[in-house]
């Protein structure tokens, strides 16, 4: 099981999100982050992650905030 929120304490929302949503402006996500979001590596390395997530899990429960995502059969 995989359990997230959906936006999260640092502010950034999970791989469910396409990542060119993910912080388009300053109230989107920290500073740090944004700037993270913007270094070509860290970018591929969180969209092959993504990829791997969406093709492995699924969701499986919704609670308040928290997503409980479980792997595919």
């Amino acid at each position: 099981l995989i359990v997230v929120q959906k936006v999260s304490s640092i502010g950034l929302p999970f791989v469910n999100v396409p990542l060119d949503r993910m912080c388009i402006t300053d109230e989107d996500c920290l500073p740090e982050l944004m700037q993270a979001m913007q270094n070509p590596d860290i970018y591929t390395e969180l969209e092959e992650f993504r990829q791997y997530f969406l093709d492995h899990y699924i969701l499986d429960t919704l609670i308040d905030d928290w997503l409980v995502y479980r792997r595919s059969p």
